[in-house]
This record gives C-alpha cells, sequence and structure tokens, in this order.
C-alpha cells in the first residue's frame, strides 16, 4: 500500500508542476509545448489539441484520451505504468465495460492524477475547512 501512495504522491506531483508551469505560461508558450508534446500525432490532431485548451490545465487533463496522457507522462519523463490492454482492442473496450475497478484498465499514475483533478475540480475548497479524523482502531488480540 505505501508504495502506492508513493507513486501517487510522485505522479500527482508532477503533473501538478508541469500545471504550474502551463497555467502561468504565455499562450504561445502553452501553444509551443501542446506541440513539443503532440507533435507525433500529426498536425491536425495537434491542431485540435491546441484549440482544446482553454487555459485550464485541470480541465484539459480530464479531457484527454489514455494515448494524450502518456504522451504527457513520457514527454515530461513522469513513470507511468504499461497499458494493461492494448488501446482501441476488444479487450479494452471489454474491460472498460465491465471491470467496475478503473485501476484494473488504466495505467495507475495517469489514473489516480485523473481522480485527483476530477475531486479538486469538482470540488471546493470549503473541504479543506473540515479536516477528515481518521481513527484507527488498537489490534486488541
Amino acid at each position: 500500500m505505501e508504495i502506492q501512495i508513493n507513486k501517487a504522491v510522485i505522479a500527482i506531483d508532477s503533473i501538478i508542476t508541469i500545471a504550474l508551469k502551463w497555467m502561468n505560461a504565455t499562450p504561445s508558450f502553452v501553444r509551443n509545448e501542446i506541440m513539443k508534446v503532440f507533435y507525433a500525432a500529426g498536425p491536425e490532431r495537434v491542431s485540435h489539441y491546441i484549440d482544446e485548451w482553454n487555459g485550464e490545465f485541470a480541465s484539459y487533463y480530464l479531457n484527454m484520451d489514455e494515448d494524450m496522457r502518456r504522451k504527457l507522462f513520457n514527454y515530461y519523463a513522469i513513470e507511468l505504468e504499461p497499458d494493461k490492454y492494448t488501446p482501441d482492442s476488444d479487450e479494452f473496450y471489454m474491460a472498460t465495460l465491465t471491470t467496475g475497478n478503473k485501476f484494473e484498465v488504466y495505467p495507475f499514475e495517469s489514473h489516480i492524477v485523473h481522480l485527483f483533478f476530477l475531486t479538486a475540480y469538482n470540488n471546493s475548497l470549503e473541504l479543506l475547512k473540515n479536516p477528515v479524523t481518521i481513527r484507527i482502531q488498537p489490534d486488541c488480540s
């Protein structure tokens, strides 16, 4: 469990560093970064990815497909588990439809960052005013 927490912290921290870099940059810098990250997708797709940028990294990440996320992680040299299924394969689509746990379908790091942005994007900072207390029961055996 501790290894997974460390992997999650490293992935989230790395992506947040990139997000801050993009959010504080000029539009031309972001365009150039998108071109560098996704150049292999071809000019039409890169143009589409540039058009999708709305100035908000969380929204941009949440709307990325898994291939885009992999390219982002690879470009910035962030460790990412190998794909569990060949993208666009029948096995991949069946797993996404039948598996209740997305961690069994998508690479851990990309999915944990997705969950982080989803939680942050859909919740108010008011959550931080009332921290959750976790109580651990002593082992009475």
